[in-house]
């Protein structure tokens, strides 16, 4: 026989406590609560519907899976981790109201870590979430596990809050096309009913030594004080929160703070980056198959050069196909020649991009530099291009010897015998040397009789 619900028990677990749940399921628990606890709480705006374990279980059964005395459902090496309902820190309520704790879902994720009959891990959540207490140690522990073996999760139908944050670790997430991803936040609630008490003439008087010891009682209005300080524990958390999302998703803080904690419905999900795909528990468990190395997956299975021309009916039947060493060092060759190319063709566009950029005027020797002896992007090489002075003009070289020779020496005085006594002076005084054009030609005549006399 069941026994019955200690309510009392639960109310410790929700008031004064920080959740990462969704406040729709919060507002159900208020509900409830509020019937057993003698006071009154609006009806909850939106119900929340997650699968009971019994749900859970046939949904495994119907894709092929098989319980396992470990806790997990296995399916061809795929350990399937039912994260359903309410999620709690300890068991000892579990099955009320479709309650799971993390312990639980913790010891069935070490063992399919452990079992060599484990190839990948699934999470097949739906959850409005739960307590803040266990939730980060067990995302934790997931995320620390990505690099160990393949893990999945998928939003089947909801992954809110908590269980956002377990999904979320996994290293893929999915998302149902009717299914919610998203709820990051954090929220508590504070009962108050000192004037139900002082309606019924009754009034609890607190005996106790340190200023906090009673902050929070349900007894009188909550102070400022009091309110202030359970706030900066609520902001300190969705620091935590939103700090190991953006880690598990590879995200900004601030984008996944941009969410507000809304939930998003299937592909808009996707669309914030809060999952990879959009699926059904079925497609996801076929497409982890086809990923599958094991055998009877739906996979390309390394085939020894014996049987590399025999498929047996077996494969035929479930739909495997067989690749040969021969075939499968082929492929890597062409997949290497066609990265190469690819890679000289991106490396000549790049320099091609620096070298012809409009900031690369002026600082050729700079753009050169850059294009050919760093691997600067045409984006980065321009940015530093355009900080970089221009190289100094230079002068223009003379246009031949004589001209050069002219500049050192002055421009001479060239005159003939009569030339002007002042203008020759004025050229001496200027430098230039005074060169009179009838003295040559007399010297030049005299060399030329010399000649022919001889």
């Amino acid at each position: 026989m069941r026994e019955r619900m200690n309510y009392p028990m639960i109310a410790a677990r929700v008031f004064n406590t920080p959740l990462l749940i969704a406040q729709a399921k919060a507002d159900i628990i208020l509900s409830v609560l509020s019937e057993r606890l003698g006071f009154e709480a609006a009806a909850p705006q939106e119900p929340v519907e997650t699968q009971t374990p019994d749900a859970a279980a046939a949904t495994f059964r119907s894709a092929g899976f098989s319980y396992s005395d470990r806790g997990y459902y296995l399916r061809d090496g795929i350990a399937a981790i039912p994260v359903i309902g309410t999620l709690v820190q300890r068991g000892g309520y579990l099955g009320y109201s479709g309650m799971t704790s993390y312990d639980a879902v913790e010891s069935m994720f070490n063992a399919a870590l452990a079992s060599s009959e484990v190839e990948q891990i699934l999470f097949e959540v739906d959850s409005p979430g739960g307590e803040v207490a266990g939730a980060f140690d067990l995302a934790a522990l997931i995320h620390s596990a990505r690099n160990t073996k393949p893990i999945t999760a998928i939003a089947s139908e909801m992954a809110a809050s908590a269980a956002y944050l377990l999904g979320s670790a996994a290293g893929s997430m999915w998302v149902a096309r009717s299914g919610y991803t998203g709820s990051i936040g954090v929220v508590t609630a504070h009962l108050d009913v000192s004037e139900e008490m002082e309606k019924r003439g009754r009034a609890v008087t607190w005996i106790y030594a340190g200023k906090h010891k009673v902050d929070g009682h349900p007894y009188a209005a909550l102070p400022k004080a009091v309110r202030d300080d359970i706030q900066a524990d609520i902001d300190r958390l969705y620091g935590m929160f939103t700090s190991a999302v953006a880690t598990h998703r590879g995200m900004s803080e601030a984008a996944v703070r941009a969410t507000e904690a809304r939930v998003f419905l299937g592909q808009l999900g996707v669309d914030a980056g809060l999952a990879d795909r959009v699926g059904s528990f079925n497609e996801c468990v076929e497409h982890l198959l086809s990923q599958s190395t094991r055998f009877g997956g739906r996979s390309f299975r390394l085939a020894s050069h014996s049987q590399s021309e025999k498929t047996t009916m077996s494969e035929k039947e479930n739909g495997a196909a067989t690749i040969t060493a021969q075939q499968l060092e082929t492929a890597k060759a062409e997949a290497k020649a066609e990265g190469v190319k690819a890679g000289a063709a991106a490396e000549r566009t790049r320099i091609a991009g620096i070298l012809n950029h409009a900031n690369a005027e002026g600082r050729a020797d700079m753009a050169k530099h850059l294009a050919f002896e760093t691997d600067q992007t045409v984006e980065a090489a321009s940015a530093l291009l355009a900080v970089s002075p221009k190289a100094a003009a230079t002068a223009a070289a003379p246009a031949d010897p004589l001209a050069a020779a002219m500049e050192r020496t002055g421009t001479p005085a060239v005159g003939d015998g009569g030339a002007d006594a002042a203008a020759a002076a004025a050229a001496t005084q200027g430098g230039g040397a005074v060169i009179n054009a009838s003295d040559i030609f007399a010297k030049r005549a005299a060399t030329f009789r010399g000649g022919q006399s001889a």
